[in-house]
Parts: C-alpha cells; structure tokens; sequence
C-alpha cells in the first residue's frame, strides 16, 4: 500500500529558501516584452502559487497573508492604527519560523515589518522581483548576495535577508 501522507523533511530556514528559489527560477511566464507585457500581479500570482507548491511538496506549514501586530513605534512611523499583513510565513520542521516579504518596488513598510520580525525571532527574506522587459540575459540574483546594493539604498538591517529574482521572456529561437 502507498503511503499517501507527505513526509516532513528536516530542513532549515535557508535550505527553505533554496527549494522556494529555485522552484521559482523554473516559471516559465512565456514570451513578453513590450508589445506582449507581463503584469506585476501575473509574477506575484505565480511566485504565490510557486511558493505554496514547494512548501506543499516539502510537507511544510506555509501561512499566507498573515496579520502582523505593529510595535508603537511602526504604528507611529507608518501612521497605521494595528498592524499589517506579511504575505508569507513558512514553519521549518528545524529552527524558527522564516517570514517573507513580496515586492517589485523597494517598499520602506514591507521592509520595516520584517525588521521588526526579526526583533520577534524570525528569519526574515525580502524577496525582491523585476521584469526583464529588453531580453537581455542577466544572472540569477537569489545565488548571489545582492544585498550590498540595497545597504546603499538605505535597508541596512544585516538580520533581513534581501534575494532579488529576475523574470525573463522566454525567447523565440535558442540562445546558442
């Protein structure tokens, strides 16, 4: 008889996010450039549904669009009343949980809540995406620490995690 139940991996926050990123290295949002565009909202649709896959088919607890409370001072800063939503929050079967954060724009609050994470105990990634809209290629980012030019920008806080991926058309003939 086969065993239907998904077994529960025992991984880490990081190696998680290397599941969760290469899973979404492989969507294909087909052919696109200026005359055929892809919306933000397809590619956060489709890194949604990626992430919730990968975490389905590691037999991992993924929250999405979780209420998040704000401390005095975020409420104060942002002029919010109660809090906010973080758009992810995964529970490993090893070590804390790993709160992720979605955006195409540098978004100060997105990146503010998940400091304050951090301060709470999370593991916190910043995942950052943009459209490739010229067709030229460009390396995958999430393997390489692209933090240092957001330091630059102002997100400075070494605990938040920052991955940048890069959606690219699928092209119309081979590249070699």
């Amino acid at each position: 008889m086969i065993n239907l139940k998904l077994k529960k991996q025992k991984l880490n926050s990081k190696e998680i996010m290397i599941e969760i990123m290469e899973d979404i290295e492989k969507i294909n949002l087909g052919r696109f450039n200026k005359k055929y565009p892809v919306s933000k909202t397809q590619c956060t649709n489709a890194i949604t549904v990626s992430i919730k896959q990968t975490c389905k088919r590691l037999g991992i607890e993924l929250d999405c669009e979780v209420p998040l409370q704000f401390s005095e001072k975020l409420k104060k800063q942002y002029d919010k009343k109660y809090g906010g939503i973080v758009d992810f929050i995964v529970t490993p079967t090893v070590g804390p949980k790993v709160a992720i954060e979605l955006d195409s724009k540098n978004k100060r609050l997105s990146y503010a809540k998940l400091e304050e994470l951090t301060k709470r105990g999370y593991i916190c990634y910043w995942l950052r995406y943009k459209i490739n809209k010229t067709g030229r290629p460009y390396k995958s980012f999430y393997k390489a620490d692209c933090s240092e030019h957001y330091r630059k920008l102002g997100f400075d806080n070494t605990d938040v995690r920052i991955i940048e991926h890069i959606f690219h058309p699928t092209p119309s003939k081979p590249l070699c």
